[in-house]
């Protein structure tokens, strides 16, 4: 174990010990604020890949920074929803896995559809907001990803990933694959989830 890693180990566990991650799930959210970031930044969890890992969707052709912000949902809220989104995933998603796997199981694929994605829709506040969950994610949560696969991604994805790549640690980006869209999307998902 190196002193690197047992520094930002120690760094996670006082950060989450400040915001109470470990009972986040325990306290409910405004209705209001859960609404708004659901219709803004669509996403779900929808089964399992060939080696029981979760798969996360998310569409990121519907997202829309612009509303959520005017609904108030600021970027303390969202990135607190963004919080309680990563802990169910700890606490919750990878436990009923793990039981149904019978194995341990703390990785996750998502799956991002690009189809619809603009750059218009990366706004400033989306920029600043993406910046924050990236860094909270690779912070706090490392090495929950197994993969990302990015769908329907054309020329627009090509571009908002020279932008957002940057701020993505390393061995994430490594992970990440894109995937076009058609028939050659739908082989590629179909071989890596099973």
């Amino acid at each position: 174990m190196t002193v690197r890693y047992c520094l930002c180990a120690a760094e996670s566990l006082a950060w989450r010990a400040k915001i109470g991650a470990d009972h986040i799930l325990e306290h409910p959210i405004d209705p209001r604020v859960q609404g708004t970031v659901r219709e803004c930044r669509p996403s779900s969890y929808i089964g399992y890949d060939k080696e029981h890992r979760p798969i996360f969707v998310e569409r990121l052709g519907k997202l829309d920074g612009k509303r959520m912000e005017k609904q108030g949902a600021s970027d303390e809220l969202a990135l607190s929803y963004h919080l309680r989104e990563m802990e169910f995933m700890a606490q919750v998603v990878f436990a009923e896995a793990a039981a149904a796997a019978g194995h341990t199981v703390d990785r996750v694929v998502s799956v991002m559809d690009a189809a619809g994605l603009t750059l218009g829709q990366l706004t400033g506040s989306a920029q600043r907001l993406l910046r924050l969950i990236t860094a909270m994610d690779s912070d706090n949560y490392p090495e929950c990803c197994h993969a990302i696969y990015i769908a329907n991604g054309g020329a627009t994805f090509s571009a908002i990933w020279r932008l957002v790549s940057p701020f993505i640690d390393k061995g994430t980006r490594e992970k990440v694959h894109v995937i076009g869209s058609g028939k050659h999307m739908q082989q590629v998902l179909s071989e890596a989830l099973g």
